[in-house]
C-alpha cells in the first residue's frame, strides 16, 4: 500500500507540469516549473486511462551548446517517464523476450555495434562529419534518458544497464540481428502495419494514414512532441512512439518541414542477405532520427537515411512532403518517395507520379520494386492464399477495392480501421486479413490464417492531412468501428500487460505541438 501511495502521488507531480532538467557541478537535476536558464524543458500528461495515450513535450534551450540540449532532453525524458518505462520494458522483457536474454553472438551485437559509432564519432576526419555530429546527439539523448531513469530509484523499480536499455532501445532490430547470426527465417507474427497516402478526386485533400500492427502488450502508448533547438536540423518532430524509445518503432513522423514519415515492414526470406550486415554501420533507430532531423525534402530523407543501412528492421520507407501539396493542382515531383530496405540494399523512387495517376499509395508488408521481391525470396515461398503476392493479397485487394471511398478525413478513419472479415470475402474468413487486424477474433481453427488467434493486431491509426502542419488525427486500441472493443479479459491472463487500460474502447482524437 505504500508502495502505491508513492506512486500515485509521483503520477499525481509529474501529470502535465512543466519541468526543466538543469545541470550543475558535474550532475543533473529536475525541478518543477520552467526555469530560463535549464537545457530542457518538459511535461508529462497522463491520459492513458482517458483517451489511450500519455503525452510528452519537450524543449531544448537553443543558448546551449547542442550536446548538452540532446543529454537534458534524454533526461527528461527518462525522469518524467520513468514509471511507464519500467512498465513497458517488463512487458517488453516478458512478450518479446519471453523473460530470456540474447544468447552468444547475438548478445554481443549491439554493444559492439555501438562501439564502433563511438569510435567513428571520434575520428579526428571523417566523411559526413555534419552527419556524424547528429548521430552523437542521438547517443547523447539515449545516454540521457538511462540516467534519468536511474536517478532516483523507488522500490518497485530497479535501475537497468546500457546493454540492457540498448537491447530495449533495438527491439525493432532484434530480429534481424538474430537472423544475422542464428539464419533463423522470421514468422508472419512479424507482419505488422498498414499504410495508406491517398489523393482525393480532382486533386482537393491529401491524406498519409497508418496502423501499427504488432502485439497487444506493446499499448502502453506515448505521443511525442519535441522541439529540439539544435544549431543544425529540424527543430521540431511529433510521432507516435513508447516510453524510454527515441525513435516511433510503428513508424508515423510529422516533422517541423512537413513530412510525413511512416513505413511498413517487409520481411527477408533470403538468409544469405544477412552476410551484409555487420557491426559497422548505423543501427535503424538512429539513421531515423538523423533523417527526421536533417532532410528538408523527401530525397533530402531518403539519401540520409540510406547512409551505413544496418539491413536490421527492413521496411518499405513512404516519405510524404506535404508542402508541395496545392489543393486542385496536379501533385508536384518530389512529393512522395518510397525506398525499400533490405540487408546490403537500398532501392526507392519518386512515386509522385503514380499518386498523380492512381490516387493512391498502399504498403502493407510487402515488397513493392521487383528486385527487392525477388531477391528477398517472396517467389521462393510456398504461398496458396497469395498472401505474399503485391498485387493479390487481401489488403491489397481491399485497398485497390475501397480506397476511392475515401472523401475526406472521416472517410480515411473508416479506411484505416477497416475490418469486416466475417462477411468481406477478400478477408477469407481471417480477422487478421483486415486493413485493420484483429487477430484476438479468430477462434483458432481459421483454415487461412495469417497469425491464428492471438493478442495481435492494429493497435492504432494515425492520419495526417496536407495544409494542417503538425497536426495528427490519433486514435489508440484495436479497431472496435465494427468489431466489439478489445478487453483483457480472463483468455488473455497469461499475457504480461503492465501499465495498461483493461478496455481499449478510445475515440479517435486531435494533437499538434505546443511549445
Amino acid at each position: 500500500m505504500k508502495t502505491l501511495f508513492i506512486l500515485l502521488l509521483t503520477l499525481t507531480f509529474v501529470c502535465g507540469e512543466w519541468h526543466s532538467a538543469l545541470f550543475g557541478k558535474n550532475k543533473w537535476k529536475v525541478v518543477p516549473g520552467r526555469v530560463s536558464s535549464a537545457a530542457a524543458w518538459g511535461k508529462y500528461d497522463l491520459r492513458l486511462e482517458v483517451d489511450g495515450w500519455n503525452e510528452l513535450t519537450i524543449e531544448t534551450n537553443g543558448d546551449l551548446d547542442d550536446a548538452t540540449q540532446a543529454l537534458g532532453a534524454g533526461y527528461l525524458e527518462g525522469w518524467l517517464c520513468r514509471d511507464d518505462i519500467w512498465s513497458s520494458y517488463q512487458n517488453f522483457l516478458a512478450g518479446q523476450m519471453k523473460n530470456q536474454t540474447l544468447a552468444g553472438t547475438a548478445r554481443d551485437f549491439p554493444t559492439d555495434n555501438l562501439r564502433w559509432v563511438e569510435s567513428k564519432i571520434t575520428q579526428k576526419k571523417v566523411e559526413n562529419e555534419e552527419y556524424w555530429s547528429q548521430v552523437n546527439l542521438v547517443l547523447h539523448q539515449f545516454e540521457g534518458i538511462l540516467l534519468g531513469f536511474n536517478s532516483h530509484p523507488r522500490s518497485a523499480i530497479q535501475n537497468v544497464t546500457e546493454a540492457e536499455f540498448l537491447q530495449f532501445q533495438l527491439n525493432c532490430e532484434l530480429g534481424d540481428i538474430n537472423n544475422t547470426v542464428s539464419r533463423k527465417p522470421l514468422t508472419a507474427d512479424d507482419l505488422h502495419c498498414s499504410s495508406l497516402v491517398k489523393l482525393t478526386d480532382d486533386n482537393q485533400q491529401l491524406l498519409v494514414g497508418h496502423d501499427t500492427w504488432t502485439s497487444y502488450w506493446w499499448m502502453l502508448r506515448v505521443w511525442k512532441h519535441f522541439k529540439l533547438n539544435f544549431s543544425v536540423g529540424a527543430s521540431a518532430v511529433s510521432y507516435s512512439s513508447y516510453p524510454g524509445i527515441i525513435p516511433s518503432n510503428d513508424d508515423f513522423f510529422v516533422t517541423s518541414q512537413e513530412l510525413i514519415v511512416t513505413e511498413t515492414t517487409n520481411d527477408v526470406y533470403n538468409m544469405s542477405l544477412y552476410d551484409s550486415v555487420t557491426t559497422q554501420t548505423v543501427p535503424y533507430f538512429i539513421r531515423v532520427t538523423v533523417a527526421n532531423r536533417m532532410a528538408t525534402t523527401a530525397k533530402q530523407w531518403v539519401d540520409t537515411f540510406g547512409l551505413y543501412n544496418s539491413g536490421t528492421y527492413n521496411n518499405q520507407w513512404i516519405i510524404v512532403d506535404m508542402k508541395k501539396f496545392k489543393k486542385g493542382e496536379r501533385i508536384e515531383e518530389g512529393t512522395l518517395w518510397v525506398v525499400e530496405q533490405i540487408p546490403g540494399y537500398l532501392y526507392g523512387q519518386d512515386q509522385s507520379e503514380h499518386l498523380q495517376r492512381t490516387g493512391y499509395w498502399a504498403s502493407y508488408n510487402i515488397p513493392y520494386y521487383p528486385f527487392v521481391y525477388n531477391i528477398s525470396g517472396y517467389t521462393q515461398l510456398n504461398d496458396t492464399t497469395n498472401s505474399s503476392s503485391y498485387e493479390n493479397c487481401a489488403r491489397a485487394k481491399i485497398f485497390r477495392r475501397d480506397h476511392n471511398k475515401v472523401v475526406d478525413l472521416d472517410s480515411m478513419k473508416d479506411m484505416m480501421r477497416y475490418n469486416e472479415y466475417q462477411t468481406d470475402p477478400l478477408s477469407l474468413g481471417d480477422a487478421c486479413r483486415g486493413i485493420a487486424a484483429r487477430c484476438d477474433l479468430n477462434v483458432g481453427n481459421e483454415p487461412h490464417s495469417l497469425n491464428g488467434r492471438s493478442a495481435f493486431g492494429a493497435i492504432d491509426g494515425k492520419i495526417a492531412v496536407a495544409g494542417e502542419g503538425m497536426r495528427a488525427h490519433i486514435v489508440s486500441g484495436p479497431t472496435w468501428d465494427y468489431q466489439p472493443p478489445f478487453a483483457w479479459t480472463k483468455q488473455w491472463e497469461n499475457h504480461t500487460r503492465i501499465g495498461l487500460p483493461k478496455v481499449f474502447d478510445f475515440p479517435w482524437i486531435v494533437k499538434e505541438p505546443h511549445f
